[in-house]
């Protein structure tokens, strides 16, 4: 989880504490998505507004153990928790 916080720690989020922080991830490149209970899924709530910026994705593939998901992201809006490797 120390990762994970260093990696977010590199992300610009002014509307930290509010529903607009998800259009903060969603501004440097990255898709945003939440846990729905309702659905038992991860809903996507963002998509990104360009492309990621590469030192971002630098500091992501360098983080320790992470979670692998074979997904197309551009083509569902749901991440059901049993393709999460």
């Amino acid at each position: 989880m120390e990762s994970l916080d260093a990696v977010l720690s590199l992300i610009e989020t002014p509307n930290w504490g509010s529903a607009q922080v998800w259009d903060d991830y969603a501004s440097v490149g990255l898709y945003v998505y939440d846990w729905d209970v309702s659905i038992g899924a991860f809903r996507r709530l963002r998509t990104p507004e360009g492309a990621p910026d590469p030192m971002l994705l630098a500091s992501m593939g360098a983080m320790g153990d992470r979670v692998r998901i074979d997904w197309d992201f551009t083509l569902g809006d749901d991440i059901r928790p049993e393709i999460l490797r």
